[in-house]
């Protein structure tokens, strides 16, 4: 991924210096590989007191993966009302954060993170600021990337023996949450990587 410029990093920080909220919760999405685990943490670099929380954490094991497919709901493989649960509202009622961590190797979940009520929150991800939980956040960035640019990004760091599950399960998934939630209309901040390639 390449890092971003440092005016869209300026421009961000400045809207975030300009919430006068106190404490703040960002949300950080677009389609898989994108680039938002490295805006997420080029911001990190600059905002004190500060947590990332990636969508990562939130994948279903591979059980209810099986149930979701018989549900059909839009992004299903990813358990949004547990991000909602376990950390949007208690950051919203001003309490301390206590999420599940699913651990990619085992397709299981293990253990748990606690953050202070005292800090600030990036959530970054896809799926992160989907219409149920887009009004949780203070600030929302929406990152496009062309399609090609981000298969290749995703083989790169997957392997190309996950070409397919790219294709057929990933960005299928990704697209129909693009169709249906159209999430960047009502992010604060849009970064269209197309143009810096």
């Amino acid at each position: 991924m390449t890092d971003y410029s440092s005016t869209i990093v300026e421009s961000i920080l400045t809207a975030i210096q300009n919430l006068n909220t106190g404490r703040f919760i960002i949300g950080i999405d677009g389609p898989s590989a994108s680039g938002k685990s490295t805006l997420a943490n080029e911001l990190i670099g600059y905002l004190n007191n500060t947590e990332i929380i990636c969508m990562d954490n939130f994948y279903k094991p591979g059980e209810l993966r099986n149930e979701a497919d018989r549900i059909n709901e839009i992004g299903s493989y990813f358990d949004w009302r547990r991000l909602e649960k376990q950390v949007l509202i208690p950051f919203k009622n001003n309490l301390d954060i206590v999420y599940d961590n699913y651990d990619w190797m085992t397709d299981r979940i293990s253990g748990s993170k606690h953050i202070s009520r005292k800090h600030n929150i990036i959530v970054e991800g896809v799926y992160s600021i989907r219409k149920e939980l887009a009004n949780y956040y203070n600030y929302k960035i929406w990152i496009d990337c062309p399609y090609e640019t981000r298969l290749q990004r995703g083989i790169i760091r997957d392997g190309i023996e996950m070409k397919d599950y790219w294709e057929t399960v990933w960005m299928k998934q990704e697209n129909e949450y693009m169709a249906a939630h159209k999430s960047s209309s009502y992010a604060d901040f849009i970064i269209d990587q197309a143009a810096s390639l």
